[in-house]
């Protein structure tokens, strides 16, 4: 077993870590909201206003503090008006993406509703690809105005008398539907100009960027709006499975290939490759970020991000089950944005049920947690709280001629408790780990462990079969933490004085 070295040091802080970074994308596509999040009032399910309970309470345990709707693609042809009022008065919609025809049962209140239900922030994308300046205006009204107008009475009219809270905003979502980050800028500059604060309710403005590495892009959109015009630019971080020039390309999205649940020992090594490479990619955009604005302190929202791969159903949009490699993709991908905490915004995971990246999967009455959904309960304790030095000594594996390193860490203090994070993606090594923590005395240890084969997962006639562990294998001699960190594992520690 190989020894590596680590350190933590409470007392070097780094700022505090955005709970938003543990958002969740819900997109009224596919199955994600209907036959997903979303049953309706007069479903044997049982449910609040539609949403069902299992949902909910899940939500609830890894404090989600984000929910980002209502696309994703959906958004530019999502018109609000068509999912208010009687839900018998209300608008069928055509999903340009499944052809599916919806019944906008889901729309502004029950959305509403379920963030003020959970105490998460709102995350709005709005149309500018179908809609028209006007309407996005009063879809703002509508949520946020107090006063008496058309908007607010129609509002009351629809059962809900005060304004909701809404603090995130971006205008559009698919850039790749303009020829020239030009033609963007020129609608970012005309809709938001009409995106009014109403009342004490401040708005956070998201500019709609680019996907990956476009860096080229990221340097035309920002030479082209006013830098004091957005609060971040929005970045697009799916994860292939394939190595970069490789797979399938879908149309303005990601390069897709091989399974969700059989794939081979390479093809998880890709995708943990192009996760990693989200560090650099955060850097890159800054940079372009920076130099063009002259503001050094602008952010990046990372609004949809996770692993994407080859569709199980071809008649259901995106089904996908995540395995254990997509857990521990998830947690590294976690360290990174906790590392990388001062330069990022928001990040919400692509998409949140039954599509992509999820962390629940529902089929009937049923309701199944996946791997990763447990990497978020164990990372929950870093909401909010401060981030704080952390190193570990690097080991590498050696895939497509690069080296990947197989540690990552994070840690964050609340009060004089820590949470470290700690992942190995290696499928070949465990590591004994030595961590020093100058500065600090750790006397309290308690940990939880996340592992198994990669290809495991929970399924809905076996849906324990990957579940966090307590994790006991560590000693704390002579102010050191000594502890086993096996192959392909996450482990959370919360450590105390």
């Amino acid at each position: 077993m190989k020894k590596l070295r680590a350190t933590i040091d409470p007392i070097q802080e780094k700022g505090k870590i955005n709970r938003e970074l543990y958002g969740q994308f819900i997109e009224q596509a596919g199955r994600i909201v209907y036959g997903g999040l979303f049953v309706g009032k007069d479903s044997p399910i049982p449910n609040e206003d539609g949403v069902r309970l299992d949902v909910i309470q899940a939500y609830r345990d890894i404090q989600v503090p984000l929910l980002h709707w209502p696309g994703g693609g959906v958004a530019d042809s999502y018109h609000w008006m068509d999912g208010v009022g009687p839900q018998e008065e209300r608008k069928p919609l055509i999903n340009r993406w499944t052809h599916q025809v919806e019944d906008n049962s889901f729309g502004t209140h029950e959305f509403f509703n379920l963030c003020e239900a959970l105490g998460c922030e709102p995350y709005l994308v709005f149309n500018v690809g179908s809609a028209t300046v006007r309407e996005t205006a009063s879809w703002l009204e509508y949520i946020t105005f107090d006063g008496d107008t058309e908007m607010t009475r129609l509002r009351k009219k629809n059962g809900r008398e005060k304004p909701w809270r809404l603090k995130y905003i971006c205008m559009g979502n698919e850039w790749w539907f303009y020829e020239t980050a030009q033609g963007y800028a020129e609608d970012y500059r005309r809709y938001s100009q009409f995106a009014r604060e109403y009342g004490d309710n401040k708005l956070v403005r998201l500019l709609r960027g680019p996907q990956h590495f476009s860096y080229e892009h990221t340097d035309q959109l920002a030479g082209l709006v006013e830098p004091g015009s957005f609060d971040a630019m929005t970045l697009y971080q799916i994860i292939p499975s394939v190595p970069e020039g490789g797979g399938q390309s879908m149309q303005g999205g990601p390069i897709v290939s091989g399974g969700s649940v059989e794939f081979t020992k390479e093809e998880y090594y890709a995708a943990l490759q192009n996760a990693l490479k989200i560090d650099g990619s955060i850097t890159r955009h800054l940079g372009i970020l920076n130099r063009r604005t002259g503001n050094q302190g602008v952010k990046l929202a990372i609004d949809e991000w996770g692993t994407w791969y080859r569709q199980e159903k071809p008649e259901e949009l995106w089904s996908m089950h995540m395995t254990m490699r997509d857990a521990l993709i998830a947690a590294a991908v976690l360290n990174i944005y906790n590392q990388r905490s001062k330069d990022l915004l928001l990040c919400s995971l692509c998409m949140s049920i039954n599509a992509l990246c999820s962390i629940l999967e529902t089929k009937g009455d049923q309701l199944v947690k996946t791997p990763v959904y447990y990497v978020f309960r164990m990372y929950q304790g870093h909401q909010d709280a401060v981030l704080v030095h952390s190193f570990v000594e690097e080991d590498t594996v050696s895939f497509q001629g690069q080296e990947l390193p197989c540690v990552s860490c994070s840690v964050s203090k609340k009060g004089e408790t820590l949470l470290a994070t700690l992942v190995n993606c290696s499928l070949e090594r465990d590591y004994a780990l030595e961590i020093e923590l100058p500065h600090w005395s750790c006397r309290q240890c308690e940990g939880e462990i996340l592992t198994g084969e990669i290809h495991s997962r929970n399924t809905f006639d076996a849906p324990c079969a990957v579940l966090p562990q307590a994790f006991t294998d560590f000693q704390i001699e002579d102010g050191r933490l000594r502890l086993t960190l096996p192959r392909a594992s996450v482990v959370s520690l919360t450590l105390a004085p």
